[in-house]
């Protein structure tokens, strides 16, 4: 294609969802697009460059929408099983996500398989951080860490943890602020990480059919470890968002600044957290 034919079809795509399909795009991705009629009448729509993955009710909604854009851009249908290098499974008890074939190939890379080390993830409570010491600065001995594919696993565990892993996005996070100047403990940690998640493989992320009356509508956690990143003097701070009793959305972070005091940074936790709500 041409230089600009990228810059076409997203402008031709989101013509014909706003203009025609009467789509909006949603304020917090533009990648996503909501149509909603009523609480029983809704599709959304998530594009990943010439990809879409659409969720809605009824039926005959998506069926429509999904003939719609064949018309226009002749698309190829099917059930959602793969999307983005994400795996889903939809049963009548729900729909679960999750990522095996990266966390195997990550196994397969560090020559590791499933075993009985490695039992529990590592927390800001069971983890004490990374210091200068573990740094690698010599640069004799970089070119030799060079070699390990640090930076491969790093991005197969992003993607892991977007796909459902969410007890393992803390420290993933911490590896990949490392990627420049990791050191032999980053090694360690990291086969430690990918030997715990060959160990659990089989969890899911999983978004309940059904749904507890007894659960707010929308549900929050959060919490933060003052001062947990020892190199920087930083304070890590975390949340996870349940909607209808399912967690669809959840991260770690290091706060932009810097709280006095650990009461201080739960505060901020609530804060940025309620941001993001």
């Amino acid at each position: 294609g041409k230089d600009d034919a990228g810059a076409r079809w997203e402008r031709d795509l989101h013509h014909f969802l706003i203009e025609v399909l009467q789509f909006r795009r949603a304020k917090w991705d533009p990648a996503t697009f909501i149509l909603r009629r009523n609480e029983h009448v809704w599709c959304i729509l998530c594009v990943f460059v010439d990809d879409f993955a659409a969720f809605g009710m009824p039926m005959t909604l998506l069926k429509r929408v999904e003939h719609q854009l064949n018309e226009r851009f002749n698309i190829k249908s099917d059930d959602l099983s793969l999307f983005v290098g994400v795996n889903s499974n939809r049963t009548p008890a729900g729909t679960s996500l999750h990522c095996s074939q990266l966390i195997e190939d990550a196994g397969q890379a560090l020559g590791l398989q499933p075993s009985s080390r490695a039992a529990t993830s590592p927390t800001p409570s069971s983890f004490s951080g990374f210091r200068e010491s573990s740094l690698c600065v010599d640069t004799e001995h970089r070119k030799l860490l060079d070699q390990y594919p640090y930076r491969t696993i790093v991005g197969k565990l992003l993607y892991a943890v977007r796909g459902g892993r969410a007890d393992v996005c803390y420290i993933v996070g911490e590896l990949s602020r490392y990627q420049a100047n990791y050191g032999v403990y980053h090694i360690e940690v990291m086969e430690y990480l990918v030997q715990f998640l060959l160990n659990t493989i089989s969890r899911r992320l999983t978004f309940r059919s059904g749904y507890d009356t007894d659960l707010p509508l929308m549900l929050t956690f959060v919490d933060s470890s003052f001062v947990s990143d020892v190199i920087r003097g930083r304070t890590h701070w975390g949340a996870c968002f349940f909607f209808f009793g399912c967690m669809v959305a959840y991260l770690a972070k290091i706060f932009p600044t810097r709280p006095l005091s650990s009461c201080e940074g739960e505060f901020m936790g609530v804060h940025y957290a309620g941001k993001l709500a």
